[in-house]
C-alpha cells in the first residue's frame, strides 16, 4: 500500500511540474517581444502602456469575484478556462493589426490571469492530501517554483530565437516575424490545455460553496483587507513596496525594448538581444 502511495505521489508531482512549465513557457515567449510588436503596429508608448494597464487592472477586477470560482464549479474547468483565454490573448495580440483587437486580447490575457491566479496549486495541495494527508508539501512546491521560473526563461530566449530565425516581414502583414513567438505561444497554450483536461483529477468534496455566497464575500474580503493594511505598519510598507517594485518594472518592461530598437536598428532586430537581458 505505501508503494502504490508513494508511486501516485510521484505521478501527481510530475503532473504538477509539467504543467507549471506549461503554463509559464508560453508568457516567457512573448515577453521580449510584446512591446516590440506593437512598436511594429504602429502605436507609440503612451497607447502600449494604456494597453498594459488594461490587462493589469481587468486582473485587479476579476481577481476576487473570480477567486473562489474554483471552489464552486471546480479546479479544472477553472484552469482550462483560463489556459483556453491566454491561447486567445496570444492569437488576438499575434494578428490583431488594429486597436480595438489589441485591447480586446490585453482584456482577455488580464481576465485568463485573474482565473488562473491559484486553482493550480490548490489542485497540487488536494490531490497529495488525497494521497497522503501527512506528506510534506514545501518540496513539490519550492520544485514548482523552479521550473516557472526555468520555464519564463527559457521560453524569453526562445521567443527571441524565433524572431531571429523565421524569415518574415518586420511589418505590414498580419503575420509578421514578431507575431511569431505569440502564435507558437497559443499553441504551446492548446497543449496545456489538453494536459489539463487529461491529469487534473479533482479528489471528490462532499460539499461545494454556493456561488452567491463567494460573490457575496467580496465586499467583506476588500474590507477586511483595507482595514488590516490601514492598521499594521508593516503590511503598509509592503504595499507601498510591492506598487514602487510594480511601477518600476513596468517602466523597464515598456522603455526598455524600445530603447533596444533604437539602439539595433529596428524591432526585429531588438528581439534576440533583449530576450537575453529579459532572461
Amino acid at each position: 500500500m505505501h508503494a502504490v502511495s508513494g508511486t501516485e505521489l510521484v505521478r501527481v508531482r510530475r503532473h504538477f511540474l509539467v504543467l507549471a512549465a506549461l503554463r509559464w513557457f508560453p508568457v516567457g515567449l512573448v515577453i521580449p517581444v510584446l512591446v516590440l510588436l506593437l512598436r511594429a503596429r504602429g502605436l507609440d508608448l503612451t497607447t502600449i502602456a494604456v494597453l498594459m494597464s488594461a490587462y493589469s487592472i481587468t486582473t485587479a477586477l476579476c481577481e476576487l469575484p473570480t477567486g473562489g470560482l474554483a471552489d464552486v464549479i471546480g479546479r479544472r474547468p477553472v484552469l482550462v478556462a483560463a489556459s483556453l483565454l491566454f491561447a486567445g490573448q496570444s492569437a488576438l495580440l499575434g494578428l490583431g493589426q488594429s486597436l480595438p483587437v489589441l485591447a480586446l486580447g490585453a482584456v482577455v490575457g488580464g481576465l485568463g490571469r485573474a482565473l488562473d491566479s491559484g486553482p493550480l496549486h490548490a489542485w497540487y495541495v488536494d490531490a497529495v492530501h488525497a494521497v497522503d494527508p501527512d506528506t510534506d508539501l514545501k518540496p513539490g512546491l519550492a520544485r514548482a517554483e523552479a521550473v516557472e521560473a526555468g520555464a519564463l526563461g527559457i521560453g524569453a530566449l526562445a521567443g527571441g530565437a524565433l524572431v531571429t530565425v523565421v524569415p518574415l516581414d518586420p511589418s505590414g502583414a498580419a503575420v509578421i516575424s514578431l507575431s511569431v513567438p505569440f502564435l507558437a505561444s497559443a499553441g504551446v497554450c492548446l497543449v496545456h490545455t489538453i494536459a489539463l483536461v487529461r491529469w487534473v483529477h479533482e479528489p471528490a468534496r462532499s460539499r461545494r460553496p454556493a456561488l452567491r455566497s463567494v460573490l457575496a464575500d467580496v465586499p467583506r474580503t476588500i474590507h477586511t483587507g483595507v482595514a488590516l493594511v490601514a492598521r499594521r505598519g508593516t503590511l503598509r510598507r509592503v504595499i507601498v513596496l510591492t506598487v514602487c517594485l510594480g511601477v518600476t518594472l513596468g517602466s523597464v518592461e515598456l522603455i526598455a525594448p524600445v530603447s533596444f530598437a533604437h539602439l539595433l536598428g529596428g524591432e526585429d532586430a531588438a528581439a534576440g538581444p533583449f530576450s537575453v537581458l529579459v532572461t
